[in-house]
């Protein structure tokens, strides 16, 4: 069995936009890390495009985690990569993201 792994550090715009990600492969996860604003998305193959599973931390000092899934403005799957949408808790402008990406095949 193959496996594809793919990682980037992408830091947003002054205004976010739509961002894709060319990893040379259809990925079957993705997940990328809002380093400046503690919060990360998740997709996996069996969600929807434009979906995923959003856990936002550190938001307030009482407050341990919010988290849930979203269906728009998520992450959309290509057979060369990803695009990730224009959540606000993720794409947010001027902030320092990691992703990473990878398929067993």
């Amino acid at each position: 069995m193959e496996r594809y792994f793919y990682t980037a550090k992408y830091t947003v715009p002054a205004e976010a936009v739509n961002k894709t990600f060319i990893t040379n492969f259809k990925p079957q996860w993705v997940k990328v890390f809002n380093m400046s604003g503690k919060c990360t998305l998740e997709w996996t193959d069996t969600m929807d495009a434009a979906a995923g599973y959003k856990v936002k931390t550190g938001i307030e000092p009482d407050t341990v985690s919010l988290h849930g899934p979203i269906t728009e403005k998520g992450i959309t799957v290509l057979e060369n990569g990803f695009t990730l949408g224009l959540d606000t808790d993720i794409n947010v402008a001027t902030h320092v993201l990691h992703v990473v990406a990878g398929r067993n095949s």
